[in-house]
């Protein structure tokens, strides 16, 4: 396994049983849900749920870099973590109409 900086977003992600895996732009595929069981009865509560989460774990390790997005396409968990292109956290895109026109 790679050296991993503790506090940083593949470090929590690893310790949390998420699998994160390198993709090719920056970000991470989650190779794992620590959450599948439970999700496959409640999908749209655990999947919010975990997206929520995710966005704190990002925030938490002060990672302006990343951020969580949802990917129902993912095959084995419904978010992944993408580079942030803004470098803003995403509550503060929300605010900025530059990003917003994008």
């Amino acid at each position: 396994m790679p050296s991993m900086q503790a506090g940083t977003i593949e470090a929590v992600l690893e310790r949390n049983g998420f699998e994160p895996e390198p993709d090719d732009a920056g970000g991470f595929v989650l190779g794992n849900c620590p959450f599948h069981r439970l999700a496959r009865n409640h999908i749209d509560v655990v999947c919010s749920l975990n997206g929520a989460l995710l966005d704190g774990a990002v925030a938490g390790c002060r990672d302006d870099r990343h951020e969580a997005i949802p990917d129902p396409g993912g095959v084995y968990c419904c978010a992944r973590i993408v580079v942030n292109e803004t470098g803003k956290p995403p509550e503060e895109e929300a605010d900025d109409p530059a990003v917003a026109a994008s």
